[in-house]
């Protein structure tokens, strides 16, 4: 703003609003001790001042006139004047102390409140909530007894009845309002008859929904489900949100007061997944109630009781189900049947690594029985023995039938128990992998000790599971000596190419090699021993031979000097970023520390094996086609066979010389995925008139659960031929 047109403006706005001879002097002063600027400036601000001070008392004039004609009108005024900073924060508070002390005036009170709770004075605030609330203000009485949309914090029920009687309603949706929170306040008083009149619909109001919300809470109350359910009914279908709390009432009823039918376990379910469903549900109790119920299902089914059928195939689904919920007896009901692989009628495929999980989980919930097991018949929480070994018969189709002896039922549940083990101890690895290395320096210097470190936690076991079988005459070497060679270079091809394309960079670029030589001499065998040693030597009296687990090799020559000199290469570092940052890098580590495991695992399975006299053997049973005995035909042959056979579409002949092929090699993926699909393939063109013939899909799927053969690779395949 120019300083002329300034001068036009604080003349016409501030100056020829005083007095003429304020104006005179305010000249001759301002004249002699200031520039225009300055003059200017405090004529602005007394101008202000001056205009503020008559607005002041404007304010005050024309609430003064108001407080008797129309109170609710000057407490208008007194809070326009506190906003627009006419009035200072005391002022606005005096004429609101005014308006009350000569009018009893509920909206002063009600502002009075209000500003307190700006003023963050919380005595004074609740002092005018109440004092509003007793004069009929509705909002204060709702803040000073804690109402909430349906609830109530205070339990001075019978002085909140008294006040919401004051209160002066002028339409039926006040009155409604009004009734609404004596209803609430009658609910939790208990007395639910007057609850329910207060609570009567209002059609076409606002509050419809709420009152048969509180309606249905009312009859939850008093236990008539029957009514409860049908308005529950009436805001689902309103999508009006009910709280977890109200599903767990009805879920407690039919579970607890109730649940003798089966249409009380029914609705205890139908409640019980509601509750999970709800967004303000705890995720613990969820679980707790659907675990419960299941296994009541589960209970009910296996006994034919409450109004089931028994069915014993349902049994184990609702077992199963109870049991992901973490439901401790349907744990470790699971897991013993998923273990031994039967009940009854009943056949469940084994499925050992889920049985372990299931007894390790439901142990640490407390239940007795899984934490006898695991102590019995296995080593640190892992199964290596069956409860009771003994022969298998699988009937296969055309009546064919291959057995498996105690002795190798044995033998598959010790090498289950090691790949498990194996399994355990990779899983580990890579928990323990991202959080020790964020960028490839770090790998790269510690990677060799982390593997040692995991493989001799396998050794340690290993050695404490020779002494389960009473084995005590091997040591930590003589196992090593028995392995093949652990070195972890030669396990990851990928990270190997890797560092040698890193490695030939830093040659090209002429660094220094070192840091490289003294870099290398940490991936050295002496380093591995010293690692392994160190990790095993509390528990395990005896050393590992030197250089068993040596990563050696002649590629690291410039490696770990490009590492320090990364610093001023960033082409270098770039590139062991990228075999950092790569998901293949920590798979492939952690595929060498599994096949190490393994190595250590099987070498020691072995020696037990032997010693215990049990193996796998080539399965009991001999296959006839006619009266062809196909278990003197070559190996050789039999491969020829299945192929000509299959391609001529002999599929009765080809199935019996596949069955010939698995009883030699029990343990063969490839052998048992082909049963499979030539299962699926005669299935399809057998005369389905029967509905009482099994489905021998069914046994291979036995077999493949009590051998650990996983057929969902081609079960999906299967699936998309048929869906095709």
């Amino acid at each position: 703003m120019s300083t002329i047109f300034r001068i036009f403006y604080v003349i016409i706005k501030y100056v020829l609003t005083l007095p003429w001879w304020l104006i005179v002097i305010i000249l001759v002063v301002l004249c002699v001790i200031g520039s225009w600027e300055d003059i200017l400036d405090k004529i602005e601000k007394a101008g202000k001042e001056t205009r503020k001070t008559k607005e002041r008392a404007d304010g005050r004039r024309r609430i003064s006139e108001q407080i008797n004609s129309n109170p609710e009108l000057a407490v208008e005024t007194a809070e326009r004047k506190w906003k627009s900073g006419i009035f200072e924060a005391a002022e606005y508070e005096n004429c609101l102390l005014d308006i009350v002390q000569k009018t009893a005036c509920t909206e002063a009170m009600a502002k009075l409140a209000e500003f307190y709770e700006i003023q963050k004075d919380d005595e004074k605030c609740k002092q005018w909530q109440k004092k509003a609330a007793d004069a009929g203000d509705i909002t204060c009485l709702m803040e000073y007894y804690g109402f909430s949309d349906f609830d109530l914090i205070s339990n001075e029920y019978d002085e909140i009845l008294n006040t919401l009687d004051n209160v002066v309603v002028n339409s039926e949706a006040e009155r409604a309002g009004t009734d609404y929170l004596k209803g609430i306040v009658n609910y939790k008083k208990g007395n639910y008859d007057v609850a329910k009149q207060l609570f009567t619909p209002s059609p076409g109001m606002e509050i419809e929904q709420e009152q048969k919300y509180m309606l249905f809470k009312c009859l939850v109350a008093e236990k008539n489900i029957d009514e409860a359910e049908k308005l529950l009914d009436e805001l689902e279908d309103k999508d009006f949100e009910i709280s977890a709390a109200d599903y767990f009432s009805l879920y407690d009823h039919y579970d607890k007061e109730k649940g003798t039918t089966k249409e009380d376990f029914d609705k205890a379910l139908t409640f019980a997944s509601k509750y999970a469903e709800t967004q303000d549900s705890d995720r613990n109790v969820a679980n707790e109630i659907m675990g419960n119920i299941y296994y009541k299902f589960a209970e009910a089914t296996q006994n034919g009781s409450n109004g089931f059928e028994k069915d014993m195939k349902q049994c184990l689904e609702f077992y199963t189900k109870s049991a992901k919920c973490g439901n401790v007896n349907a744990l470790g009901y699971v897991g013993l049947l998923l273990w031994n692989g039967g009940y009854d009628d009943v056949f469940a495929y084994r499925n050992y690594q889920t049985a372990n999980e299931c007894f390790i989980k439901a142990a640490q919930k407390g239940h007795k029985k899984s934490k006898e097991i695991l102590s019995k018949y296995g080593v640190e929480g892992t199964l290596v023995v069956p409860m009771d070994a003994e022969d298998v018969t699988y009937q296969f189709m055309d009546g064919h039938k291959l057995t498996v002896s105690a002795a190798n039922m044995k033998w598959l549940q010790l090498d289950k128990g090691i790949r498990y083990q194996a399994g355990i101890i990779s899983d580990e690895f890579v928990t323990i992998y991202q959080d020790a290395f964020k960028s490839f320096d770090e790998l790269y210097n510690g990677i060799h000790k982390l593997y040692a470190e995991q493989v001799a936690k396998m050794l340690k076991w290993c050695i404490q599971l020779l002494m389960f079988f009473d084995i005590d005459t091997y040591s930590a070497d003589r196992i090593l000596e028995k392995c093949e060679d652990l070195s972890l270079l030669s396990r990851v091809p990928k990270f190997e190419h890797a560092l040698e394309k890193i490695d030939n960079r830093a040659e090209e670029l002429n660094m220094q090699t070192a840091y490289a030589q003294a870099s290398r001499r940490q991936w050295s065998g002496a380093g591995f021993g010293t690692t392994i040693r160190g990790a095993i030597s509390a528990s395990v009296k005896a050393s590992v031979a030197a250089g068993a687990m040596n990563i050696g090799s002649g590629i690291l020559h410039g490696i770990g000097d490009s590492i320090v000199a990364a610093i001023n290469n960033s082409e270098i570092k770039e590139m062991g970023k990228k075999v950092f940052v790569n998901p293949a890098t920590v798979k492939e580590f952690d595929i060498a520390v599994l096949t190490a495991c393994l190595d250590v695992g099987i070498t020691v399975r072995d020696i037990i094996a032997k010693r215990q006299k049990m193996a796998l053997h080539e399965l009991g049973g001999k296959i006839k086609f006619g009266n062809e005995e196909l278990t003197k035909i070559n190996e050789e042959a039999l491969d020829a066979k299945i192929i000509n056979n299959l391609s001529a579409k002999r599929y009765e002949y080809t199935y019996a010389l596949m069955m010939e092929k698995l009883r030699r090699l029990p343990y063969d993926n490839e052998t048992l995925e082909d049963l499979y699909m030539l299962t699926v393939q005669r299935i399809r063109l057998l005369d389905d008139a029967d509905p009482e013939t099994e489905n021998p899909l069914i046994v291979i799927g036995q077999y493949a659960g009590d051998f650990d053969i996983s057929l969902n690779k081609i079960k999906k395949e299967v699936a998309k031929q048929l869906e095709d």
